[in-house]
């Protein structure tokens, strides 16, 4: 099954590598090329299988960026057609949360008996010309807001919570973060944020001793108690190319956990391996503001109160450490 999908797949990555450069027309033939697929998936599988495939297709996706990464126009290419991948995984997911629930069974009653109901008066709503909104722009921080510095121009790349260890991933697995034993349960609970990123520091040593330098993070309280996180759930302000999207810390980049300076302080990331990708964001935070590799993007810590409500607040993780 998954050999014929690949084929395809294969068939597919000729015209990727034909492109000279992502133009529009090269977007709508990817466009077709993947809801061609989606749609053949759709018919032969169930909805798991159909995950399954659209799971591996991202990872191997993913396992080609990295192979072409010196190639901007099938680095690009690539970088498309996996966002079109990742937001067909989350309308399936979406799909299946929806169909959890008991459907209502159907009652026929005989020989009902009728009550003559009030007739319902319905309102006609006033019609006015909806505000202009721009999505990509939710609204800017309270300026009574703490300012927090602002890291610029960080190299950054993508994770996603149900990335099993492979060597595609380099053998890392995103089922458990730093913090949560049971990360991707609780995710397909609708228990976490789909906005997430990860950062190079954990407050915790191998041990799970904290560390010293914990007393020097700004919103550092002497009364969190020895279970819990300092830094779990924080809040962070991601921008990129004049986009703006915020998102929870939720895991540690696996190279580094103890880069203090550069995550809460002006030194540059120790990280000098695997892309020297120095913040991880999640599918649905790199989506919003169409990241693609081809920029860096500048982020800071932001205060809980101070977060716009948008996409990103529609599910807030609570999650304490989970071991």
């Amino acid at each position: 099954m998954l050999k014929n999908i690949f084929v395809f797949i294969l068939l597919l990555s000729i015209s990727w590598f034909a492109f000279a450069e992502l133009t529009d027309s090269a977007k709508d033939k990817l466009d077709t090329a993947t809801e061609n697929l989606f749609s053949t998936l759709e018919k032969k599988y169930t909805k798991q299988e159909e995950k399954d495939i659209l799971v591996k297709l991202n990872k191997k996706l993913f396992a080609l960026k990295i192979k072409n990464k010196d190639n901007t126009a099938k680095y690009e290419s690539l970088s498309y057609l996996q966002k079109n991948v990742m937001n067909e995984l989350y309308k399936i997911n979406s799909t299946s949360k929806k169909t959890t629930h008991t459907p209502k069974k159907t009652i026929v009653v005989q020989n009902p008996v009728i009550i003559e109901q009030p007739p319902v008066v319905i309102k006609q709503p006033v019609v006015t010309q909806p505000p202009v909104v721009n999505v990509k722009t939710p609204v800017v921080d309270n300026s009574s807001c703490p300012t927090y510095y602002i890291h610029k121009d960080i190299n950054a790349s993508t994770f996603w919570v149900w990335e099993w260890a492979d060597a595609s991933n380099w053998y890392i697995s995103n089922v458990q973060s730093a913090w949560d034993g049971l990360w991707y349960e609780h995710f397909k609970n609708w228990t976490e944020n789909k906005f997430y990123i990860a950062l190079p520091y954990n407050d915790f040593d191998a041990n799970w001793n904290r560390r010293k330098d914990v007393v020097n993070i700004p919103w550092y309280n002497s009364n969190i108690k020895s279970t819990e996180s300092v830094v779990k759930n924080k809040w962070v302000k991601v921008e990129y190319n004049w986009k703006v999207a915020y998102g929870q810390w939720e895991d540690v980049w696996p190279f580094h956990e103890d880069d203090f300076n550069y995550v809460f302080g002006t030194s540059k990331p120790k990280n000098k391996t695997l892309l020297n990708a120095w913040i991880d964001l999640s599918p649905d935070l790199a989506n919003f503001i169409w990241f693609n590799w081809s920029w860096k993007v500048n982020w800071n810590f932001i205060a809980d109160n101070c977060v716009p409500k948008w996409d990103w607040t529609k599910t807030i993780t609570k999650n304490g450490i989970y071991w």
